[in-house]
């Protein structure tokens, strides 16, 4: 006989399903965002962050009064090491400033994950992520 372990949500009430060992108290639909950052949709544009929205606000003011150009959001960047995909690198945004291109990340918290692919998209495209 199989069981299925179950657990009432303290927020909403309804169950869902856990394992022995979890301490988790809320169904997936009701758990804050591991690092706070809550997203929203403004006019159609999904934003991650408010950091990152505010950011753009700003480089976008910037590229206004012409003082960057070509500016972008969610840039990718593929990681390939002797020919295997390794990962992909998002870049929040891109912009040319003095004709240097200037890769951008607006960052509240540097996890483990982020600080390796930044080390690996800085040896493999040869360029600096200027952090925000």
């Amino acid at each position: 006989m199989i069981y299925r372990l179950v657990r009432r949500c303290i927020q909403c009430y309804q169950e869902f399903p856990v394992t022995e060992k979890s301490k988790r108290r809320r169904c997936l639909k009701c758990q804050p965002p591991k690092y706070r950052a809550h997203g929203f949709w403004l006019r159609g544009v999904w934003w991650p962050s408010q950091r990152e929205w505010k950011r753009w606000l700003v480089l976008s003011e910037d590229e206004k009064e012409g003082k960057i150009r070509a500016l972008i959001r969610q840039v990718h960047y593929p990681i390939y090491i002797e020919g295997i995909h390794i990962c992909d690198y998002v870049a929040d945004f891109q912009y040319y400033r003095d004709g240097k291109l200037v890769v951008e990340d607006a960052k509240g918290m540097k996890t483990p994950e982020y600080k390796l692919k930044k080390k690996m998209v800085e040896a493999v495209y040869k360029l600096k992520i200027k952090e925000t």
